[in-house]
């Protein structure tokens, strides 16, 4: 039913629209009409002044040619005045061309000779920088021979440096496997220390003797015998130095 409702009132709004459109189609027409009655009345009107304009533009053509027929005659009379006039400058001009090459002729054997006179003087200006050039060049190569000689120089000291540095890391690593037995060789001492300090009471003499039968390490890590009765040279142990 909204719909339908709907529908209806879209078709009363057309119709109403429908009629508008009527009505301005009329009042078109209307127009139209009275636009073409008053557009026939201008055409008559127009038709009119055409006609007298034509009549008036005849007689002024008339008019027209006669003050053409005596500007003609003026314009005649002025050219042959202006051509006149005109041979006269040409003459005039003629005669300065013939001036104006003389002029030229002088002026290319003056160039002439300056040209020569330039050429000259450009050649010495060459010699004179090719001059410079050489011994720029001279100065240039003797300061790269310096340069080269002071290279090789700084390459032969590089060498010398890398060789040293090599020998140096040599010594260090030797200096450091020294002191690793040395180290080792601390160790083992202080291992033997407190083996002699934690050793049952078995009596001071007897303790003694059994020390001086073990084996133990020099300062050069060359193992050594300790002194004992059957061996009553100084020893050279730092163990029993002590």
């Amino acid at each position: 039913m909204e719909n339908n409702g709907q529908l209806r009132n879209k078709v009363e709004e057309l119709e109403c629209r429908c009629k508008s459109q009527q009505q301005q189609i009329f009042e078109l027409k209307q127009e139209h009409t009275n636009s073409t009655a008053e557009l026939k009345m201008r055409l008559t009107k127009a038709e009119d002044r055409l006609e007298s304009e034509k009549r008036r533009s005849k007689r002024a053509l008339e008019d027209m040619e006669g003050l053409r027929h005596k500007e003609v005659e003026h314009i005649s009379q002025r050219l042959e005045e202006t051509e006149k006039a005109l041979q006269e400058r040409i003459f005039k001009l003629e005669a300065q061309r013939i001036h104006l090459e003389e002029e030229l002729s002088r002026t290319k054997a003056a160039s002439v000779t300056g040209w020569a006179q330039a050429e000259e003087e450009l050649g010495k200006v060459r010699a004179q920088m090719r001059l410079k050039e050489q011994e720029r060049v001279s100065s240039l190569e003797e300061k790269l021979c310096s340069l080269r000689s002071s290279m090789q120089a700084l390459q032969l000291h590089c060498s010398q440096q890398k060789q040293a540095i090599s020998e140096l890391q040599a010594k260090n690593s030797h200096q450091s496997i020294e002191m690793d037995g040395l180290r080792r060789w601390i160790e083992e001492l202080q291992q033997l220390i407190c083996c002699s300090i934690h050793l049952p009471d078995v009596g001071f003499e007897h303790r003694t003797a059994m020390q001086r039968q073990d084996t133990c390490l020099c300062m050069s890590g060359v193992p050594c015998r300790a002194r004992t009765p059957e061996n009553p040279g100084k020893s050279n142990c730092v163990a029993y130095k002590t």
